[in-house]
């Protein structure tokens, strides 16, 4: 790897060329052995999420075999920016989600049911498994 792609390219450009060429696996269920953290999304100017940045990541992820998207309400911004993105490019067929809520919110399953359908926005067919 050249200097210009070690600092110039996002991490998932980093990967060498022999594993971009495997097929990702999956577990029995599935879902891909590697999951996409969607903690911290690139930002931009105010420190908000780089759309367009955040696009062509997950795109390529999805594109390399990756199905497991993990958020969460306090991760500022990205379960809605992740809605959004998976509604444009309609791959919610294509992926399975993992969300959490605010346990210093959820002290009882109304506040659960209060908070959940905000944290799952333009997710659709969402299963609810309370712990």
């Amino acid at each position: 790897m050249n200097m210009a792609e070690k600092y110039m390219y996002p991490a998932s450009h980093r990967v060498n060329k022999e594993i971009r060429s495997l097929n990702m696996e999956t577990r029995k269920n599935n879902w891909s052995i590697l999951g996409f953290g969607c903690m911290r999304f690139p930002t931009g100017k105010g420190h908000r999420i780089n759309m367009k940045e955040t696009e062509r990541e997950l795109a390529y992820a999805i594109r390399h075999g990756i199905n497991y998207f993990d958020t969460a309400y306090v991760y500022q911004g990205s379960e809605k920016v992740l809605g959004i993105l998976i509604e444009k490019n309609h791959w919610r067929k294509k992926i399975e989600i993992a969300t959490k809520l605010p346990h210093y919110f959820i002290h009882s399953l109304e506040n659960a049911e209060k908070y959940f359908p905000n944290s799952c926005h333009g997710f659709a067919q969402i299963i609810l498994i309370i712990i």
